[in-house]
């Protein structure tokens, strides 16, 4: 996967995406397999901003039962399977536990009825996805095994718990990344650190936009027969006076998560009620109390997530110690089992997300949207733009085949016919047996972290650790991370700094903050590079003894 923009500025595409977010990643992978000519740019690297900040929970939607909302869960199952059959080397599903108390909406029988219900709504759950990734049903468990997983339950009136089943992304960063790499193999053009600049519109249709590589500062022209604007928060900036309708505006939220080197409640993930006041205006049953989740992953323990009004530039968005303080004094609150202090948080995340418009003046009522908008501007005076309000990063597929359905009303023809080259799971389960068993010399961990992280593509990695002796040095030793890894990340994930390795590539510090010392040393490494477009083994050989010296 190549950065070539000469591509960018020569070749006439059926689409752009303008975004490279979780939702930007998913509409050019569903548009390229139905065979569109498409192209990806991002500002940025891919999935640096808002999609760097989340919970990890590909919801199935059993939390919208409260809202009678049958249609966004099954648009929550249907989104979920996509990540599990695409990536299923990068999710995992785990059980979530509720406390159950009293007679009313958190009683018992009333979330039996609840995990009944979706039980019956997510039938097709396990439909053609690999046995390891099927979800069970849910149930309800004894009081005396809900006091053994949460000890010192403040509430004396709880009698039991219900639990069900959610999918979990390992790693969000390379979970957006898979579905770039399958764009790309189906003919998609991608390109980091290239910017919209303005979309040059004439009578009511855009002919072309202006971008600028943020690399060289070099300005050029995309021409596509349609624009798809998948920006996050950026959205209210970036429609031009033309396109800027109402309905597309939006307040946006800050989202806070932290994470907790400690596992609080072994494999389960829990859901504790906060002790200040909450109303979802949109519930029809209303708990009154908003739910925080810690979500255990290994050693770690993911908490989140606090909202507040966000009204500065969102390319100003920061995390601070008083928002951090914000969510332990809550957590610490909620349950007598935490004591948890700043030193103790090991990582953050922080992102903007669009906001339902706020009618109370409790601070604690300030919650993201609840629905992702694709909007086609047909009626809006541009025939060929179509902006994408995203707030979920589970229903990224979703609203991905929304975008495409609407292509496929237009007069955009697929000019690539009907590729869809993805790999079946009989594939997928056939080329993980067979990698660790070629590579059976090399350590199990080593092995294991690299299918983690790149599943099917593993084998490319160890082959760039084997072109010579120089790329078989260890350059993080602590995570067993060699240069010919490096070398791969660079030459076929178009990573430029030492940010995108770490914390994009490798995934380094999703749960754990790295020294400025692992940064320099990638830097270092990456500055020595030849930034021509050269083949990965004439490069390492050519300017590998440099690099190690």
């Amino acid at each position: 996967m190549k950065r070539d923009l000469g591509k960018l500025k020569t070749e006439r595409f059926d689409i752009l995406v303008i975004g490279g977010g979780i939702h930007g990643a998913l509409i050019v992978w569903e548009a390229a397999r139905n065979g569109y000519k498409a192209c990806l740019i991002e500002k940025n690297d891919f999935g640096s901003q808002t999609s760097a900040n989340s919970l990890k929970v590909l919801h199935g939607g059993f939390r919208y039962i409260q809202h009678a909302n049958i249609w966004r869960m099954r648009e929550s199952i249907y989104s979920r399977k996509v990540f599990q059959q695409t990536a299923p080397h990068l999710v995992k599903n785990i059980p979530f536990l509720f406390p159950t108390a009293g007679y009313s909406v958190k009683s018992r029988p009333a979330l039996t009825a609840a995990l009944f219900i979706n039980d019956i709504i997510s039938a097709d759950r396990n439909k053609n996805i690999l046995p390891e990734s099927k979800i069970p049903g849910g149930t309800t468990i004894s009081k005396s095994k809900v006091e053994k997983i949460i000890p010192n339950l403040e509430d004396k009136n709880f009698n039991g718990g219900a639990v069900w089943y959610e999918t979990v992304a390992l790693n969000t960063e390379r979970l957006l990344f898979e579905f770039l790499v399958l764009a790309n193999e189906n003919g998609a053009e991608l390109a980091n650190y290239v910017k919209a600049e303005e979309l040059i519109i004439e009578g009511n249709k855009i002919k072309k936009v202006r971008a600028k590589d943020e690399m060289t500062g070099v300005e050029f022209f995309i021409k596509a027969d349609f624009v798809i604007d998948s920006v996050g928060p950026w959205l209210n900036k970036f429609l031009t006076p033309k396109t800027n309708l109402e309905v597309l505006k939006s307040p946006l939220t800050k989202a806070v998560n932290i994470i907790i080197k400690k596992n609080y409640f072994k494999e389960y993930a829990v859901g504790i009620e906060s002790t200040k006041e909450f109303k979802d205006k949109d519930a029809i049953i209303n708990k009154g109390k908003r739910l925080f989740f810690l979500v255990p992953i290994g050693d770690y323990t993911m908490i989140g997530t606090t909202y507040k009004v966000y009204e500065d530039d969102p390319d100003n968005c920061k995390i601070t110690d008083y928002d951090l303080q914000e969510i332990i004094n809550e957590i610490n609150d909620s349950y007598e089992g935490f004591n948890i202090r700043l030193k103790d948080v090991v990582q953050s995340h922080v992102g903007i997300l669009p906001m339902q418009n706020l009618e109370s003046k409790n601070e604690f009522d300030v919650q993201p949207d609840k629905h992702s908008l694709v909007f086609d501007h047909i009626n809006g005076n541009v025939e060929n733009l179509i902006s994408v309000k995203s707030v979920k990063y589970t229903t990224a597929p979703s609203v991905a085949k929304q975008v495409v359905d609407i292509l496929k009303t237009k007069s955009v023809n697929a000019s690539q016919g009907n590729k869809r080259s993805d790999k079946t799971l009989e594939s997928y389960s056939k080329i993980k047996d067979d990698f660790f068993k070629i590579y059976s010399s090399y350590n199990y961990t080593l092995l294991k972290r690299l299918w983690n992280i790149y599943g099917i593509s593993s084998s490319k990695v160890i082959d760039f650790i084997e072109l010579n002796d120089d790329t078989k040095k260890m350059i993080i030793e602590d995570y067993e991370i060699y240069l010919g890894e490096l070398f791969y990340n660079y030459e076929n994930e178009m990573a430029i700094t030492a940010y995108d390795i770490i914390d994009r590539r490798l995934g380094l510090s999703a749960f754990k903050k790295m020294s400025d010392e692992v940064y320099q040393k990638v830097e270092e490494i990456l500055e020595r590079f030849d930034h021509k477009e050269l083949g990965a083994k004439d490069q390492i050989e050519g300017t590998n003894k440099e690099i190690i010296s």
